[in-house]
């Protein structure tokens, strides 16, 4: 019950936020990691870039927040929109200097074929 075309925005906004966190000089890493349990799904994304200093972690979802040169500082403020549009949330833990993991969880839902 998810538009495939909204998630991967999200996945690709936050991918592509991983790569520009990049450091000058470091090859930019990026792992994908997907842990599934009874009721959810959770895909991890974690970067080995400059991380999110601690003063702007409560600002990441805001709209018109951006820590770029470019851009409207939209991206995360939609993902999050788009997440709990259908019952899932985003979060995020940072270490300034080491890189960030961004945590996509979904609710998993079971398909009812009794009312096809």
């Amino acid at each position: 019950h998810i538009d495939k075309g909204q998630m991967q925005r999200v996945f690709t906004n936050i991918l592509k936020n991983a790569q520009q966190a990049a450091r000058e000089n470091d090859s930019c890493k990026i792992v994908v990691s997907l842990k599934l349990e009874a009721d959810q799904v959770e895909i991890s994304f974690e970067d080995n870039g400059k991380g999110i200093e601690d003063e702007l972690k409560d600002k990441i979802f805001h709209p018109s927040f951006s820590t770029k040169n470019s851009g409207m500082g939209l991206g995360l403020a939609i993902c999050r929109k788009i997440v709990e549009q259908v019952h899932g949330h985003i979060t995020f833990v940072s270490d300034t200097n080491k890189g960030t993991t961004f945590f996509v969880v979904l609710p998993i839902v079971a398909n009812d074929s009794s009312n096809v």
